[in-house]
């Protein structure tokens, strides 16, 4: 038996994690940090995704600079809202 919630039953969720999407792009971690734990605080689950050098501020590459923040698809126009993005 799948028990229901506000963003969908327990099932949808999971499977969402599987897809995640990017909810914003940061200029370093520690603002990649603050927006996910902001996202964390309101029981939304998100990750980050970027190169910056392990926190050395150098990324390894220099195809992708920054940080990006993803959660489930589920999430993503709440995520925006709590976050203030319009990407």
């Amino acid at each position: 038996m799948t028990i229901g919630s506000v963003h969908g039953t327990e099932e949808d969720r999971v499977s969402d994690r599987d897809r995640w999407v990017r909810v914003g792009s940061f200029r370093g971690r520690i603002e990649a940090e603050t927006a996910r734990s902001a996202l964390i605080s309101r029981g939304i689950e998100s990750r980050l995704v970027g190169d910056d050098g392990g926190g050395t501020g150098f990324p390894l590459s220099l195809e992708h600079q920054g940080m990006e923040v993803h959660v489930a698809p589920g999430d993503l126009g709440l995520a925006r809202q709590l976050l203030d993005l319009d990407e």
